[in-house]
């Protein structure tokens, strides 16, 4: 069964999925294979709706030809990681202090490492994504 994704403001891509009950979490590893976007990137629309990764295709009635839009959200910053953790246990003023309290906390660190100590980091997390 071939899956026609239009990048919103971009190109489109026809991806070939083999029968079946497929989830859309598949079809996002595909979709990531091919147009190299990571799945935590993409959101995927149909009549739009968006589709959950948990459920198959064929829950939404998509089939041969059927054409999807392709939303691509750009990563959070570390603040707005940091602020969005911080409001699941905190007010929104109180998140707003402890975000900005700790990204300049953070900067302060930062600036303290030396370029050997940013090498190491990066060789470490190099060897981890390696091994995943």
């Amino acid at each position: 069964m071939k899956v026609i994704v239009k990048k919103l403001q971009g190109n489109e891509c026809d991806i070939e999925i083999p029968d079946g009950e497929i989830t859309v979490l598949d079809l996002k590893m595909k979709i990531a294979e091919m147009m190299n976007i990571p799945i935590s990137h993409q959101k995927l629309l149909r009549t739009g709706f968006t589709l959950a990764n948990n459920r198959t295709l064929g829950s939404y009635d998509i089939k041969d030809g059927t054409k999807l839009m392709l939303l691509t959200k750009k990563p959070d910053t570390l603040s707005e990681a940091v602020h969005r953790s911080f409001l699941k246990f905190f007010t929104r003023e109180q998140a707003d202090k402890l975000t900005e309290s700790f990204m300049q906390d953070f900067s302060k660190r930062i600036a303290q490492l030396s370029l050997d100590d940013i090498e190491q980091l990066a060789s470490i997390y190099s060897q981890q994504e390696a091994n995943q």
